[in-house]
């Protein structure tokens, strides 16, 4: 099989990765955490989410206020409500189920949340983006 033929069995946008960012609001101890480059989403849930986190930005059974943008960013976030102009971004609340914390204390933390308050559209619109790029990235095996 030549180069061209190959070339042309693949849409250069199955290949996109499909991402976004969250900066979040802790509640409980009135501390914004806005570095979104810092947090990583590890996992989507029905209801819940499991993230990646630098350490003592929450507690276990801490109320969080999060936004979930899509990447790339393209406003400035100098504060939790700046968030608000990005597209498609969408806001979330939930409260801290678990943390793991590793024995290096320098070490990000895994935090899963349990979402208590949403917008289950948006919410399902995110999740579904996520599934079908699942289904291209599979039909390229």
């Amino acid at each position: 099989m030549s180069k061209g033929n190959i070339a042309s069995y693949i849409d250069m946008e199955d290949l996109e990765k499909t991402n976004h960012r969250i900066i979040l609001k802790n509640e409980t101890s009135g501390t914004e955490f806005l570095n979104y480059e810092e947090i990583k989403i590890l996992e989507f849930g029905l209801k819940s989410l499991l993230l990646e986190m630098p350490p003592n930005q929450c507690g276990e059974n801490h109320q969080l206020d999060l936004y979930i943008m899509r990447a790339p960013v393209k406003h400035s976030i100098k504060k939790f409500s700046d968030a608000k102009r990005e597209k498609d971004s969408l806001q979330v609340i939930g409260k801290v189920k678990r943390i793991t914390r590793p024995d290096n204390k320098k070490e990000n933390w895994i935090v899963s949340i349990d979402l208590t308050q949403f917008d289950g559209y948006g919410w399902n619109k995110i999740i579904e983006m996520y599934i079908r790029k699942q289904i291209e990235i599979n039909k390229l095996k």
